[in-house]
């Protein structure tokens, strides 16, 4: 280019006048901006939010039905704990979402031409199992399937409209963070910044991730999403601990903080009470109003903790006020068939519910091998050494008899 210029002025000009010349770069964007990858960023963070509401009320659903129906601590009866029942639901939930988190991300992956297909999964598969943890969490506060799907999608739908806090791009850092505590936040936020990615027509490296961009990253928004699914599922088994529910015993607020609880052998159990009932346990026929009542005096022998269940005084009330067992006391010995028997509404099945810990008893005690089995830190032991049949029967239409059978021996 020069010589040429060099040449047209000699021959123009006739001297050899010459031109010095540089490259100077111009100023305009250091990258160019798609608009189409800034829209699928808002847009597809609302669709996707609204996507993962039939995972969150189908599971919350389900696990409610089956606390309502008794389903869940007729199992307990049986044997089964919370954590396996509650695992069973992970496991099968989380084969599902690994499969639909591969399929949405080779999905998007037409859109996001820029973003690894890795990147995209892991942020599919976390929010999914943060949306699991989110149901685990509501169905431990909702007793009726009626109001499952309300309470659950409303409270959901709540946690989403908190994004117009931080739905501009200069956002507090800080703010962003505090609100992906709500996992719809967290979707909107991190769905968006891959947005703004693909927008900046440029390719995506996985340093990436920890780069902020808009006062967030993708490491963050994982981060975010892996201490929500924690965060909820704690939540979740607390409120399901100590809050009153319709079947099954509560236990106190402060039973995380007891030694049981972390395994630490201790004195057993109203140890003093029980041996105060000891003295007490062969029942004075001279206390009866009925000189039918057997004489006690041939169980002198089988009074070890292990050769009798003595109950004292159980009583239960209802909310409504209905008085269904009132103060029963007796004693069940090994290798005797005992009856009860009574007209219908007199509190057989109550009283035989609260000893296997279907029903929480009002008042009273039950002592077995050393302990009150009253007490929700002893109920799971009590249910280990006993067996029941239920007046309604817990089957599953999947099963069949066989299957039924191995997995109700399989608790024990």
């Amino acid at each position: 280019m020069k010589i040429v210029t060099d040449y047209i002025y000699s021959q123009e000009i006739g001297n050899e006048t010459k031109i010095n010349f540089g490259i100077i770069p111009m100023k305009y964007e250091s990258f160019k901006k798609d608009p189409f990858g800034n829209l699928i960023g808002e847009i597809g963070s609302f669709f996707m939010i609204v996507a993962y509401v039939s995972n969150l009320g189908i599971y919350v659903y389900k696990m409610v039905l089956e606390k309502e129906i008794k389903v869940k601590e007729g199992m307990k009866m049986m044997g089964l704990t919370d954590g396996i029942y509650f695992l069973s639901y992970f496991i099968q939930y989380i084969i599902l979402s690994i499969t639909d988190s591969i399929i949405i991300s080779g999905s998007f992956l037409l859109l996001f031409t820029k973003i690894p297909f890795v990147v995209l999964f892991f942020m599919f598969f976390l929010i999914s199992l943060s949306i699991f943890s989110m149901a685990f969490c509501f169905q431990s506060f909702i007793e009726k399937t009626k109001e499952s799907l309300i309470l659950s999608l409303l409270i959901y739908f709540t946690m989403f409209f908190f994004y117009m806090l931080v739905i501009s791009e200069n956002a507090n850092y800080s703010l962003k963070v505090a609100l992906s505590f709500f996992p719809p936040v967290t979707i909107f936020i991190g769905f968006n910044l891959l947005g703004k990615f693909e927008a900046n027509l440029r390719e995506f490296y996985f340093k990436d991730i920890f780069y902020i961009y808009t006062n967030y990253s993708i490491f963050v928004m994982y981060i975010m999403l892996i201490l929500d699914c924690l965060i909820y599922l704690f939540i979740g088994y607390y409120l399901q601990n100590i809050l009153k529910h319709e079947f099954g015993i509560r236990k106190p607020w402060y039973f995380l903080f007891t030694k049981k609880y972390w395994g630490y052998k201790e004195t057993k159990i109203n140890e003093i009470n029980e041996e105060k009932s000891n003295e007490e346990l062969l029942i004075n026929n001279k206390q009866n109003i009925n000189d039918n009542f057997q004489n006690e005096d041939i169980y002198k022998e089988m009074v070890a903790p292990k050769d009798c269940i003595k109950i004292r005084s159980i009583y239960k009330k209802y909310d409504d006020g209905k008085e269904a067992v009132k103060h029963v006391s007796l004693n069940l010995y090994k290798n005797e068939i005992f009856a009860l028997l009574g007209h219908n509404g007199a509190g057989k099945t109550t009283l035989i519910s609260m000893l296997t810990g279907l029903y929480e008893a009002t008042s009273g005690e039950v002592f077995y091998d050393g302990m009150n089995v009253l007490l929700p830190e002893n109920i799971e032991n009590f249910r280990s050494k006993i067996g029941i049949c239920p007046q309604h029967d817990v089957l599953f239409k999947d099963l069949n008899a066989r299957e039924h059978l191995e997995m109700f021996s399989l608790f024990k």
